[in-house]
Parts: C-alpha cells; structure tokens; sequence
C-alpha cells in the first residue's frame, strides 16, 4: 500500500516596529516567508514543494498602508506568481445625496505563468470595503465586471447585483428569518435575478436540515416544493 508523504508547513516571521502615531502599541510579527516541504521519517527535507515571500508597507508617514501586504510571492515548480495591492480611499462608487460613505479601494495585480517562464500572465480586480464595517461592497474583475453588494443591519448580504447601474443589471436578494418562539426556525431565503426562490431551514447550530424551492410546477410557479432534507448524527 502506498504511503501517504509527510508534508511539513513551516513559517517565518520578522517584526514590523510600532506605528509611531499610537504610543500604545508595540512591534508586532509579520508572516516572511512560507514553506511547504516533503521530509521523510527523520524529518529531512526531501523536497520544497512551494514557498511564499511575503512583504510589506513599512512607510510611517504613509499610515493608511503601513502594515499591510504590499506583494506576496508564490513558486511552485521553479514557478513563480506574484499578488500585489495598492491602497486608497474615496467615496464609494456609488456613493450619493443620502449615502457618502468613504471606502478603501484595494486594487490586486496577480503576475504569473502558464506553466512557463516565458508566458507571462496578468490580471488587476479592484475591491471597495466599508471604513466603517469593512464588508466588501464593490468588486471589479480583470473583464471590468462589477459586483456590488449591500447588506442589513446585521450585516448579512440582502443584495448582490451583477453589473449595477446599468440596463442589463441582474440582482440577487437574501432574506433571513429568526427565531422569537422555541418552535421557530430560522430561514434563508435567496431569490436570483430570474426570480426563482430557495429557502434553507436552519437548525440551532445554523446547519441547513431543509430546502424548498419553486419554480418547478410548470402551471403553478410559485409553489415551493422540498427539494432535501438533512439530518445529523
């Protein structure tokens, strides 16, 4: 029989000096360099089999960056691909008369391969996230798709629409119901763009135990139906 190989998850860490404009906080570790290696029973390494370079803002001056990641190097099979992010703040794509909320724009370059050294790939995704909740509320893809998303005031997602202040939007709601008596139970329910809706039932733990969906009577669309049933040891 075939044994499995040992896999060994090493980290190494430097310290990044406290932020000057606090007094309060001190230096702190930063994640430098991750491995991933074959050993054997003796815990040498057979082989590396990918590693990840890490590094960082470290400009004081620049406080809203400082800190955070500012590139990540992954190899893999004397491969390598590179993530890198810029940051900014501004009022919100749509931000409007009732709502002018600030948002940090994160824009990510991803440098890689495809399965060459010579064939260079690349592609840049900007995120909106609230400076208030820091929950994303924009995301734009490499093909300038975008994807908003806006949430209650629990902070559960209650929409999220592809392509938003356009003629061909298409919007995704989520509803949720909880629980006031003990023979209650908590729901789900998602309605895509077409209309068609699910709606999960909810255990004490939050596991799913049923779901129903419509759209599925051709004379009568709006009557639901049960589509599974779960139960747990």
């Amino acid at each position: 029989t075939p044994i499995a190989p040992t896999l060994r998850q090493g980290y190494r860490y430097s310290a990044l000096p406290a932020y000057d404009g606090n007094p309060n906080t001190t230096d702190w570790p930063v994640t430098e360099i991750e491995t991933l290696e074959e050993v054997d029973a003796q815990a040498q390494v057979l082989q590396e089999l990918q590693s990840t370079q890490y590094t960082y803002f470290k400009n004081q001056q620049q406080p809203l960056t400082y800190g955070r990641v500012e590139e990540y190097t992954l190899t893999m099979n004397g491969l390598a691909t590179t993530t890198s992010y810029t940051y900014a703040t501004r009022l919100s794509t749509f931000a409007n008369d009732d709502n002018k909320e600030t948002v940090l724009v994160t824009t990510q370059t991803v440098t890689g391969h495809d399965n060459s050294a010579t064939n260079i790939i690349k592609k840049t995704t900007t995120s909106e996230h609230s400076l208030l909740t820091g929950e994303l509320l924009l995301n734009e893809d490499e093909e300038g798709v975008r994807v908003s998303y806006q949430y209650d005031l629990l902070r559960r997602i209650s929409t999220e629409a592809v392509a938003p202040g356009t003629d061909h939007a298409a919007t995704r709601h989520y509803h949720y119901v909880l629980c006031a008596n003990d023979s209650d139970r908590a729901q789900q329910t998602f309605i895509t763009a077409h209309g068609l809706a699910t709606v999960t039932h909810l255990d004490g733990l939050g596991h799913p135990v049923k779901e129903q969906r419509d759209h599925i009577d051709e004379i009568d669309l709006k009557k639901s139906f049960v589509i599974q049933t779960i139960e747990y040891d």
